[in-house]
């Protein structure tokens, strides 16, 4: 071993010779489109990113995997090459990263933006998707995508709840979409100034109710007659829209500032743009982003069979990448009372969470796929 390190070293070492330009220090001397670098005499380089992951929060079987894929990685390398492997390891502060690293909004305090380019910061910092569709089963689809330096999240199973755990400032893991004997989910859009927060006893934030709703505190029905009654509002520190659904296959979508409907139709679906008022949004939808487009030609292509596995091929479809990923697709059959779910994309590694029909916990699983009875 020590012999071969030897060689490797002496194989690196190369005659020095003293700069006589600034471009002769930067040790590159040819560059091709594909990435790879001539560095030195029949010496050649190439850099790899990968994505950042957050271990600390992750379960034991997945701190397991990522330690075992990371051996991998490392086995894999060349004995005969010279490989530098730089780990950038830190915590971050929400505040500062938002500052330094997020696209800051122009509209603040309420204030309309001035530079037209806040939909493009929104677009980039904030994105999910939602469907329910009614057939022989009502099955309701989610994918949640958050960037991880930022936000603190887990997957939470109690007796009668499946959620998204998101911990906010109180260090308690919050509700804001989920499955009791409803679905609620939450997701972020760009903000109207009629929807601006208010502690106003008469207005109710989207993000109160929504946790009541997911935590089993208010039925369907009382949501319906809040949002009739009471004016719903942004949350203080996010604009967002809301989607509810029951075992029925009733939907009440909620954007704060703009109004709410009840629909039961053969499907509803809604992503980070207004299905109330689309014009007030439209603005805002950049080139490329056309998830929504996406899941609703598949939508319409589906009959009464749609099943578990048709609804993941839909999130699968419009899965995101990059640093605000999907880190969760869950898919919840009324009829079987359970909710399927995958983390970060990983499809083929499909989890069960079962509840009876009295909403009490049965068993937990995992498995590689969807079994004929739940297709």
């Amino acid at each position: 071993m020590i012999k071969t390190l030897r060689n490797l070293f002496k194989q690196d070492k190369e005659k020095f010779a003293v700069p006589k330009s600034v471009q002769a220090v930067i040790p590159l001397k040819t560059m091709w489109e594909d990435g790879i670098f001539l560095v030195g005499r029949n010496k050649y380089a190439k850099t790899f990113k990968f994505e950042d992951i957050n271990y600390a929060v992750a379960s034991r079987e997945d701190k397991e995997a990522m330690f075992l894929e990371y051996s991998e990685l490392l086995n894999a390398l060349d004995s005969g090459a010279t490989t530098k492997i730089t780990i950038n390891n830190r915590r971050l502060n929400k505040a500062d990263f938002e500052q330094t690293i997020l696209i800051p909004m122009a509209a603040k305090d309420g204030k309309a933006a001035d530079d037209g380019l806040d939909k493009y910061r929104k677009e980039y910092n904030k994105m999910c998707t939602r469907f329910v569709y009614n057939g022989n089963d009502t099955v309701v689809g989610f994918n949640f995508d958050i960037d991880l330096s930022v936000w603190t999240h887990t997957v939470i199973t109690e007796k009668d709840r499946f959620f998204i755990g998101i911990k906010m400032p109180d260090n308690k893991y919050h509700s804001f979409h989920g499955v009791n004997r409803n679905v609620g989910t939450l997701l972020y859009v760009n903000g109207n100034e009629k929807g601006r927060y208010s502690a106003d006893a008469g207005c109710v934030a989207i993000s109160d109710l929504t946790e009541q709703y997911v935590k089993g505190e208010l039925s369907f029905d009382d949501a319906c007659r809040i949002v009739k009654n009471q004016e719903i509002v942004y949350a203080k520190d996010a604009t967002m829209q809301a989607m509810f659904s029951d075992r029925k296959g009733r939907v009440l979508i909620i954007e704060p500032g703009i109004g709410h409907r009840f629909e039961q139709k053969r499907y509803s679906l809604i992503t980070n743009y207004s299905i109330l008022n689309p014009d007030i949004t439209r603005p805002y939808i950049v080139s490329g982003d056309d998830r929504f487009e996406r899941a609703k030609e598949q939508l319409e292509k589906q009959n009464d069979n749609f099943s578990v596995k048709d609804a993941f091929k839909i999130l699968e479809s419009v899965r995101q990448e990059g640093i605000w990923a999907t880190r969760v697709s869950f898919v919840y059959s009324v009829k079987a009372h359970k909710v399927f779910y995958v983390l970060d994309n990983r499809f083929g590694e499909v989890k069960e969470f079962q509840f009876d029909m009295r909403g009490k916990l049965l068993s937990t699983s995992c498995m590689e796929g969807i079994s004929d009875r739940e297709r």
